[in-house]
């Protein structure tokens, strides 16, 4: 749609037209990545049908595409488990720290 199908003469277009434009390409944005879900999903369970034996490099490599593009438009919620806490020092005693012991 274009700004001049709202009307032409009032400032309230620009504004409108903006919106709407903002509108568009969020339900864009969340129509391709709901679409990468549901393939990266088809192949994860085909896979799991599997035992993963005939999971090639291609699907492996198009569920990792996937997980990547989910994540740049990942924005945590206040309280999800899965949101590492901010660090408040030194995290040698914590799993998953880089530190080795032996």
């Amino acid at each position: 749609m274009q700004s001049a199908h709202l009307g032409n003469g009032f400032a309230e277009v620009a504004e409108l037209y903006g919106a709407y434009s903002t509108v568009h390409t969020d339900l864009t944005t969340l129509s391709k990545l709901l679409h990468d879900q549901i393939d990266a999903l088809r192949l994860a369970i085909g896979g799991a049908h599997n035992s993963y034996a005939d999971t090639d490099t291609e699907q492996r490599d198009r569920m990792w595409a996937v997980q990547k593009e989910l994540l740049k438009h990942y924005i945590p919620a206040k309280g999800d488990p899965f949101v590492p806490l901010p660090s408040t020092g030194p995290s040698e005693d914590k799993p998953g720290s880089n530190k080795v012991t032996m």
